[in-house]
């Protein structure tokens, strides 16, 4: 916010801080840009830290904003490991105050890589589940039952969150 206020931007994403991360995201999904842009950033910076992705914790907290950005990502077209390519660009924008980033960099890609085919493998498995579920709802019942908000039957959206995403996923 210092940044935004200090460059005179309406927003801390017009500044030159996510300026180079932003433009290196080929979308035109503004909202993705601005996630994905955002989790980056604090993912390299708890990587860096040494902070790797679990279920508890420091860890987790990485582990969320990881599988965000790479949803995001997923939602957005874009390629997969795109996220290698930005935490470079991200540790390219802070090596004259945190030169530790070249140093770790191998550490920090395949921190990320390795979380980013876990989710795919995650993701993958709660979707066929989830499209099974459906599957099997159309079969048995006339009546559909679905929240109105999201769109998904109420059992689907327990298996969504089971696999540690969230109703935002789009199925296909």
């Amino acid at each position: 916010r210092l940044a935004g206020a200090v460059q005179g931007k309406k927003s801390v994403f017009e500044t030159d801080v996510f300026d180079g991360i932003i433009n290196e995201i080929k979308t035109e999904n503004e909202k993705a840009k601005r996630i994905i842009a955002d989790h980056v950033r604090g993912a390299a910076f708890l990587a860096l830290d040494g902070i790797l992705p679990s279920n508890a914790d420091r860890g987790y907290i990485l582990r969320r904003i990881l599988r965000r950005a790479i949803r995001y990502g997923k939602l957005a077209n874009l390629s997969p490991n795109f996220l290698v390519s930005l935490i470079k660009t991200v540790a390219e924008a802070y090596e004259g105050v945190y030169s530790e980033f070249q140093a770790s960099m191998e550490g920090i890609v395949a921190v990320v890589q390795e979380e980013e085919k876990k989710f795919s493998k995650t993701l993958e498995k709660g979707l066929k589940e989830l499209h099974e579920i459906i599957d099997w709802w159309n079969r048995t019942t006339m009546v559909q039952e679905v929240d109105r908000r999201t769109g998904i039957i109420p059992n689907a959206k327990n298996i969504i969150l089971g696999f540690g995403t969230e109703d935002e996923i789009e199925l296909g």
